[in-house]
């Protein structure tokens, strides 16, 4: 048998440092601990561009096509509104009156010398048009590739 040579409230005290999850032992919130300054969450989320609030009127409904899979996955892709190619890495452009998303070199050679939309016939002008940039996912950039000529030395 076991003799303790601390007392009871140090054995009590270390029980409650290392044994946060029973619920005898979990911390008490303080309304003075907050944090300084902090503040509740905005009531609309704000533009990544300008840092305004967001307004549903500045908002484009796109018009995107997808292709049809035979498997349950999800993993459709996106196709352009008028060639019927996919949408990849190519650059991308949507017309903000239609919302008919397309590839650049289509909205070049079909919709920019006549200013109208191919699939709706609506014209629009050169500010209605948004060219949309592809992301880059956290593991690889994708798009720009930069090699560099491996050089060993020896030591």
């Amino acid at each position: 048998k076991k003799i303790s040579v601390e007392g009871k409230e140090k054995s009590l005290q270390t029980l409650k440092r290392t044994s946060y999850w029973l619920s005898d032992f979990q911390p008490e919130h303080h309304a003075a601990d907050d944090a300084p300054g902090a503040s509740p969450p905005p009531e609309r989320p704000s533009s990544p561009m300008s840092g305004q609030p967001l307004k549903l009127k500045s908002l484009i409904s796109l018009d995107m096509g997808r292709e049809e899979t035979t498997s349950n996955k999800g993993d459709a892709r996106f196709l352009c509104s008028v060639s019927g190619k996919a949408l990849t890495t190519q650059p991308i452009v949507v017309i903000k009156k239609t919302g008919k998303v397309m590839l650049k070199d289509v909205y070049e050679s079909l919709a920019k010398p006549t200013m109208t939309c191919p699939v709706t016939g609506k014209k629009f002008k050169e500010k209605d048009v948004l060219e949309l940039h592809k992301a880059a996912s956290g593991f690889a950039a994708s798009g720009k590739v930069q090699a560099k000529k491996y050089r060993p030395t020896l030591t």
